[in-house]
């Protein structure tokens, strides 16, 4: 007679693994969220910037001048001058003189010190000459700006005496750039008719200009979200407020404005660079003292780096709706920045206009709950005019993880062979950490999980017991579960009920059907092996499902069977 086996009753005992926290020292500013938000920290007064003006002397003679004077007789206004009279070249008499059919023509001037990008309002030139007696020539002093020589209304004559200060304006007359000054010539032909020869002499020359050169000030900032294009993504927080990062090692978005003033700022006119510096303890921007305490560029190694993302550096940025806005200023887009130097290479910016600007970075490993800030200079390290607002970060807090099981023990049911029941368990964890986490599985003992007094049950489904591959892209030791055919103890993790970015299909198959579902066996080593993975962490609660799953041959011995532990195991990459 075969005798009738009763059905079998399962206890799977499973540990719960709490993994232990790291302790977090956080670092406390008293009133921290509002060190940074505008005006908190007063910006740095200066001087309001006029108009400069200057005188610009000759610095070469044209090949045409045949005076034989030397450039220094005539750029200085010389109380000392010879008598306006003389006749002769005499070096160090402080006059230029241009004896009877002789010419002076002067090419270039010098405008080294006006800088580049600065708007010229007017361009005067002043001489003073002097007649010998007798002198009846008809020349003017005569001026060519690449259309010819042209004459200015400035016509030497015998007055018996220095003429005093003698003006016209070459501004009126086109003159109107720094290049067009540098490069006018001032001629003058003594056209004197008879002998004997009568001489003009100048006492000086030059051209007197006024400009004004654009004013910078930092103006505005948001901080955003990183995305992997010339767009940014959700706002971190309000506009000129200091940002917290969700996690470390986080990348983060600054669109930054600078509002220039004064005068236009012509395409790529000017070149800039983005600095960094911790706050400190003082949280004072204007004057940090963290680490760094002094303003540092930002370059792709630094503590706060810039971040390669797939847009080249340089690029024309793409505009969004959060993006800072100044007043009510024209705001001019300009370029996606993930290296410094960068300018407004995309169009002008006129005075009373802000240029906007977009920097890709990242947290490169900065210590925890940290506060850094941010300013522009120029790319000689220049400062600007004004800083009203200081871009502020604060780094997440020290990675942090909890780690939850919904129960400490799993009762399977009761089998009967060839009918296969199952159970699960839901695994919880919650990190800020940004490279994510990792499950473990790992039993107490090499012998079998499920015992009862000397008998045991297999945990090799299908002859298979589970070792993790490097890559989750990679099948691992796991098959379907032939129901009738496959025996013993497995377990796989769930698709449903599992967050999607930790579940892998190559180790538990593409879904949770029985024609595709993976199973293995509980290593039989007591080494932990991995059976989820993600590389990004949220910070709010992911679930992981386990299913084990249990059938016997009708010749297991009956009874309850107990497990030995099982450990299940999350730490952070």
């Amino acid at each position: 007679m075969r005798e009738f086996l009763p059905p079998k009753s399962v206890v799977l005992k499973i540990s719960r693994f709490f993994l232990v926290t790291i302790l977090v020292f956080s670092w406390i500013f008293s009133g921290w969220p509002q060190i940074w938000h505008n005006p908190a920290i007063p910006p740095e007064v200066q001087e309001a910037q006029a108009a400069t003006i200057i005188n610009v002397s000759p610095n070469a003679k044209h090949a045409n001048d045949t005076s034989g004077e030397a450039i220094s007789e005539i750029t200085e206004d010389d109380a000392a001058a010879a008598d306006y009279g003389v006749s002769k070249v005499i070096a160090g008499d402080l006059v230029y003189t241009v004896d009877r059919n002789y010419v002076m023509q002067l090419d270039t001037f010098d405008v080294s010190s006006i800088a580049d990008v600065s708007t010229i309002s007017a361009a005067v030139l002043h001489l003073e000459w002097g007649a010998e007696g007798g002198y009846t020539g008809t020349s003017y002093v005569r001026y060519d700006n690449g259309a010819g020589l042209t004459n200015t209304t400035i016509q030497p004559s015998d007055t018996g005496a220095w003429s005093g200060d003698v003006t016209y304006d070459l501004y009126t007359q086109g003159v109107d750039t720094k290049a067009e000054i540098g490069s006018v010539d001032i001629e003058f032909t003594n056209n004197d008719p008879a002998a004997p020869a009568d001489a003009i002499n100048f006492d000086y020359l030059w051209i007197t200009v006024t400009y004004t050169v654009p004013t910078y000030t930092q103006s505005a900032y948001r901080m955003f979200n990183n995305t992997d294009t010339t767009d940014v993504g959700t706002p971190l927080a309000a506009l000129n407020a200091t940002s917290t990062l969700g996690s470390t090692g986080a990348a983060f978005r600054l669109r930054m404005l600078l509002h220039i003033g004064a005068a236009d700022l012509p395409i790529s006119g000017q070149a800039f660079k983005l600095l960094f510096a911790g706050a400190g303890a003082n949280g004072n921007c204007a004057s940090p003292g963290g680490t760094p305490s002094g303003y540092t560029d930002v370059t792709a190694t630094t503590t706060i780096a810039y971040k390669n993302n797939t847009p080249a550096d340089g690029d024309n940025l793409t505009s969004n709706s959060e993006d800072p806005t100044h007043t009510s200023d024209t705001v001019v887009d300009q370029t996606y920045e993930e290296l410094n130097d960068f300018t407004n290479s995309v169009a002008a910016i006129l005075a009373t206009q802000d240029g906007k600007w977009d920097f890709a970075l990242y947290d490169n490993g900065a210590p925890a709950s940290t506060a850094y800030c941010f300013r522009a200079v120029k790319s000689d390290g220049t400062v600007l005019d004004t800083y009203t607002v200081y871009p502020a970060v604060i780094t997440a807090a020290a990675a942090s993880l909890t780690f939850t099981i919904d129960t400490n023990s799993v009762f399977i049911g009761s089998n009967t062979p060839g009918t296969p029941i199952a159970s699960s368990s839901v695994l919880t964890v919650n990190t800020n950490n940004s490279a994510g986490y990792n499950i473990k599985i790992n039993r107490a003992s090499t012998t079998p999980t499920l015992f009862l007094n000397s008998y045991t049950i297999s945990d090799t489904p299908n002859g298979n017991n589970w070792t993790a591959p490097t890559a989750t892209s990679t099948a691992g030791p796991s098959a379907i579960w032939t129901s009738g055919a496959t025996k013993g103890l497995g377990f796989r993790l769930n698709q449903t009920g599992t967050v999607t970015n930790t579940y892998s299909t190559a180790w538990w198959g593409t879904d949770d059907t029985s024609a595709n579902a993976l199973y293995s066996g509980i290593s039989t080593s007591t080494a932990a092996q991995k059976i989820a993975n993600t590389t990004l962490g949220s910070g709010s609660n992911e679930n992981t499902t386990v299913e084990y799953k249990l059938d016997v041959s009708n010749t297991q011995a009956a009874g309850d069977y107990n497990s030995s532990p099982i450990t299940f195991t999350a730490t952070v990459n």
